[in-house]
């Protein structure tokens, strides 16, 4: 329990300490909407839906036929009545002046919060923390996972999400990746 409310208000400093500065502040408001917006997009198979959840390079997004995400310049999303632009411009010059450090902990604060979202929370973080990190050009990649669970835990099968940079976990605990069997990782030209 103290673990929790220790977390609860560590996140809840970074998210009082993001209000302050505009990067920070505009990063926030389009992880919020971001995360609102996500259970919308698991309405279509998976490699698919993270093909549109990977922000976009100059190359690949001059290359015919290639599907808009809803979360690129000028696109809205409804989400319960309400509307998310996820206006891109003047991202890179915004997000240049963040570290990968600060968007992780804006992402992982935005999870956290983020309580009635029908998504486990590691996949929120971790789909957070991937679009957000890739559009400032940090070349993370996105694993799935599962494994059986024990009699302890209920039994039946746990799945988990989490981030690679580099060919190891990115600021994850490996107490909460150990065991697991991973089933897919975006993009998939990584060998895990």
């Amino acid at each position: 329990m103290f673990k929790r409310l220790t977390r609860g208000l560590r996140h809840t400093v970074t998210i009082i300490r993001a209000l302050p500065t505009a990067p920070k502040r505009e990063l926030l408001g389009r992880m919020i909407a971001f995360s609102r917006a996500l259970p919308q997009q698991f309405n279509q198979p998976l490699p698919e839906m993270m093909a549109l959840l990977t922000p976009p390079d100059k190359l690949a997004n001059s290359l015919p036929g290639r599907a808009q995400s809803p979360f690129e310049t000028g696109q809205q999303v409804r989400e319960s009545g309400r509307n998310f632009d996820f206006d891109r411009q003047g991202t890179q010059e915004a997000l240049g002046s963040l570290t990968a450090d600060d968007i992780r902990q804006l992402a992982d604060a935005v999870a956290a919060w983020h309580l009635r979202s029908p998504l486990g929370i590691c996949l929120r973080r971790s789909l957070l923390r991937y679009y957000f990190l890739r559009e400032a050009k940090v070349p993370a990649y996105v694993v799935f996972g599962a494994r059986l669970k024990n009699s302890q835990e209920g039994g039946g099968l746990g799945g988990h999400a989490w981030l690679t940079l580099n060919d190891a976990p990115y600021y994850e605990n490996p107490d909460d990746y150990t065991g697991f069997v991973v089933m897919y990782s975006y993009p998939v030209d990584q060998e895990i």
